[in-house]
């Protein structure tokens, strides 16, 4: 079909966008466009329009043929119907094209609830879904509340080339009213599809849309971002693969459990009060600190049962003002590894609190940067860092001296009560 206006101005903006890259280079060719269902419970409200909006070519073909825009929406819906809905994603330009198909599901934990699992197959959602697009991931957003499914198309799509991605919508027969009610009156699914060229990008999709910077993580995970978090009489447990983004976590216990879970924690705040020993656990697993801010009554992390943990940025500061203070770092369990890369780390009482870090035997840690405050002075921590495990500094400052743990070819330097680990 020819493009209309709108559709030609967008595709125009994100060739341009690309191109501002670098003027003097190939400008990489690249589209996109969706199409939004609203699906509405039977007796559940009344229907709305869904989204329209467009960049290429993306049409389906539903009870009354095709559709072409802003997508089809379908009231009276009931428990165990199949819906006619055929997704396609066609090539309308003029080169041959690797395609990503999104799918987008509204009300993820109603989803959840239905199939008793947090990534919900799409294939328990959709019927006949093209077996030639590889599951790249599936994307639980908490705040939003929404299921993204990401899929590449393993062929190319030449030139006029139809794609169709599924051609139905099963309604579960589990799907009560109860279900409805949470649903408030139904749900919405969107189909978005990227576009980028074959020549010069790589020798699939994967490595093409890496190529143009449009790279996708792989794998299942759940995202949290921009909220703030309250925990009273728990902890928050993490079982799944989690990124945390600008999120703020007051608890009274701590903050959070990682449970063997691949997570990592960019811009985030933790505030642990009450007696929590540690404000974060890691119970195996792999977690990753990016400008992450940790005030605690107890302790700072609990790395433990072999968990790997990497604090890149951020601080971790332990107020108690009684005798309950922890470590900034205890590491336990064979196994379990630390690096710290930088950051800063301090006590509010230096005479009721510990050493900085607890390694036990068989774990090991790593500093290659960070500010150290002074050592407590509490009789038995003096040391600043404590335990039989392997500890190795490669860098940062110290408020005590940190030579009997300095790795080789490296040298602490003091001056003025605080001592500086660089290469030799």
């Amino acid at each position: 079909m020819k493009l209309t206006k709108k559709k030609i101005l967008v595709l125009t903006l994100a060739v341009c966008l690309i191109a501002i890259v670098s003027m003097s280079t190939l400008a990489w060719f690249t589209a996109k466009d969706e199409i939004t269902n609203n699906f509405y419970i039977a007796n559940s409200g009344d229907p709305t329009d869904p989204d329209d909006i467009f960049s290429v070519d993306v049409w389906e073909n539903g009870p009354d043929g095709r559709v072409d825009e802003g997508g089809i929406t379908y009231p009276a819906v009931l428990p165990g119907d199949k819906l006619v809905k055929e997704a396609n994603v066609e090539n309308t330009g003029s080169y041959d094209q690797y395609v990503r198909v999104t799918v987008v599901l509204s009300d993820a934990s109603i989803w959840q609830e239905i199939f008793e699992e947090t990534y919900v197959p799409l294939q328990e959602i959709v019927n006949n879904l093209n077996t030639n697009l590889l599951p790249w991931s599936t994307v639980y957003d908490q705040g939003n509340d929404t299921l993204t499914y990401v899929m590449y198309y393993q062929q190319i799509v030449k030139v006029g080339d139809v794609v169709t991605v599924f051609d139905e919508v099963k309604i579960p027969e589990k799907l009560t009213r109860e279900h409805a009610a949470k649903m408030a009156g139904g749900f919405v699914a969107q189909v978005v599809a990227d576009a980028v060229q074959t020549k010069n990008v790589g020798a699939d999709a994967v490595e093409a849309f890496e190529t143009v910077g449009m790279a996708v993580r792989a794998g299942n995970y759940s995202i949290l971002k921009d909220t703030t978090v309250t925990v009273t009489n728990a902890s928050s447990i993490v079982y799944e693969d989690t990124i945390m983004e600008n999120v703020t976590i007051n608890s009274t216990q701590a903050g959070f459990q990682n449970m063997g879970a691949e997570v990592y924690l960019n811009d985030v705040t933790m505030n642990a009060g009450g007696n929590a020993d540690y404000a974060n656990i890691l119970n195996g697993g792999t977690t990753v600190y990016n400008n992450v801010d940790i005030t605690a009554n107890g302790g700072g992390l609990g790395v433990v049962d072999g968990a790997q943990a990497t604090f890149n940025e951020g601080s971790v500061n332990v107020v108690a003002t009684t005798t309950n203070p922890r470590y900034n770092f205890y590491v336990v369990g064979a196994g379990s590894e630390l690096v710290i890369n930088d950051g800063e780390f301090d006590f509010t009482s230096k005479t009721l609190k510990r050493a900085y870090i607890y390694a036990d035997a068989g774990t090991t840690v790593t500093i290659n940067g960070g500010t150290f405050g002074t050592a407590s002075t509490r009789s038995g921590y003096t040391a600043g860092i404590l335990g039989s495990g392997t500890v190795t500094i490669k860098g940062g400052t110290f408020g005590f001296n940190p030579t009997a743990w300095v790795a080789d070819g490296y040298v602490a330097v003091e001056a003025n009560g605080v001592w500086t680990v660089s290469a030799q």
